[in-house]
């Protein structure tokens, strides 16, 4: 099973996001932004990242374009759901900065277990 961080500044999602991937047997951290994530990232960096976008303080774009320098292997999930053209923007961008995948909120924890699934499965073939 993966290693994951949740990063969203809106507890409902962090929460049920991280106790559903842990209740399937991931290991999941959470962070409230992407400042908090920074020091989580440094001293045990995970296999993956699900990021919201729009956040206080440090954002999903940012935390994105830090993560690609400093952690260029781990994978990234973004999410967005600021109304549906914004997030749509907002997550082209994501991935031309860097994100693996981009989801739009509302979504499922099952929409990101099937990529974390999906992804891990690709890449123990690849190893």
């Amino acid at each position: 099973m993966s290693n994951i961080l949740v990063i969203d500044d809106e507890e409902y999602l962090r929460e049920v996001l991280s106790r559903f991937l842990t209740s399937v047997g991931h290991v999941v951290r959470a962070a409230v932004d992407g400042y908090e994530a920074a020091g989580m990232l440094d001293r045990d960096p995970p296999d993956w990242v699900v990021t919201d976008i729009v956040m206080p303080r440090k954002d999903g774009f940012e935390t994105i374009k830090d993560l690609r320098r400093d952690h260029p292997g781990i994978k990234i999930i973004a999410m967005a759901g600021d109304g549906q053209m914004t997030a749509q923007k907002y997550l082209r961008l994501a991935k031309a900065l860097g994100a693996d995948y981009v989801l739009e909120k509302p979504l499922s924890g099952q929409e990101i277990l099937d990529i974390i699934d999906a992804g891990d499965a690709l890449y123990s073939r690849s190893a």
